[in-house]
């Protein structure tokens, strides 16, 4: 699973992150590409606050609407995509 914001203040986060998707084609694997419009560099959780975008040597960019969005879809798609692969036949993990 790659996770990019179009507005990434650090870098290009979201041509690195095509980048790799496509550099993983050949493999036999089910990737997913998440792009964010609007947001920036830091996908934390979705009870983090977003009206911080940097702390003493970051810069995340982004709008923090955009970037709570962002955190809020992630989450939910980051953990489906674990489910999804982890499955373990029922056992707990």
């Amino acid at each position: 699973m790659a996770v990019a914001g179009t507005e990434d203040a650090m870098w290009p986060g979201e041509d690195m992150a095509r980048a790799l998707i496509e550099r993983r084609r050949t493999l036999p694997v089910r990737d997913v590409l998440l792009v964010h419009p609007g947001a920036g560099h830091f996908m934390r959780p979705p009870v983090v606050p977003t009206t911080v975008d940097r702390n003493a040597d970051l810069v995340s960019g982004g709008t923090p609407q955009a970037n709570a969005l962002a955190q809020a879809q992630t989450w939910a798609s980051m953990t489906h995509f674990l489910r999804e692969r982890l499955d373990t036949g029922g056992t707990s993990v």
